[in-house]
């Protein structure tokens, strides 16, 4: 079905364009490159941008770039939602007692927050370029029609402290804090984990 809607697709233009004699202009033009981009949409194809500008990190990224093997090798028993809970504490603690250190990673985030703009004033958005296009081979998942107590619980818990835990640990990012509040949940008896089985 995919191959047949692109054909149809480059033939209809074709077809209509034949006798145009700007007929490359048009393929490239805005409002064709985005029809085509509908099409493939359509047909489950993503659209990548390799040329894209990555967005500046954090001062708290850089920090657990700099210490994640670190901890991972003085602490090797530890899960990854324990290092990411201990890189938060860290973190915390540095801001508490070394101005000099946290500035030092807020000025290599300012400096790539810096390279982030400088590289987006001279992108060019993929419609104006050739563009790469992978057809996606992930199927559709089967989202499972019931979910268990312990998810429901879970999810309960998880949407009760969130907001709290954000306001707690603003250095860290949304993965960070579902994997701080995880770690949080786990620890929690069961007697107490039983009061959060509200079903909506």
């Amino acid at each position: 079905m995919f191959i047949e809607n692109i054909n149809k697709f480059v033939l209809d233009f074709i077809v209509i364009n034949k006798n145009n004699e700007n007929i490359d202009e048009i393929w490239t033009s805005k409002k064709n490159q985005q029809l085509l981009l509908k099409t493939l949409k359509k047909n489950n194809v993503k659209i990548t941008d390799p040329e894209k500008p990555k967005r500046g990190k954090s001062a708290f990224l850089f920090f657990c770039e700099e210490n994640r093997k670190k901890i991972k090798k003085k602490y090797p028993e530890m899960s990854v939602k324990e290092i990411v809970s201990k890189l938060g504490i860290d973190w915390q603690i540095l801001k508490d007692s070394n101005s000099e250190e946290i500035n030092r990673y807020e000025q290599m985030s300012i400096k790539d927050r810096n390279r982030y703009k400088n590289e987006m004033k001279t992108y060019v958005p993929i419609l104006n370029r050739k563009i790469d296009i992978k057809k996606s081979t992930k199927k559709p998942s089967k989202r499972r029609s019931k979910r268990t107590q312990e998810e429901i619980m879970f999810d309960n818990f998880l949407k009760s402290k969130k907001t709290r835990a954000k306001k707690s640990h603003p250095e860290l990012e949304s993965k960070d804090i579902i994997e701080y509040i995880k770690s949080k949940w786990e620890k929690l008896p069961e007697e107490k984990k039983k009061k959060y089985n509200i079903k909506k």
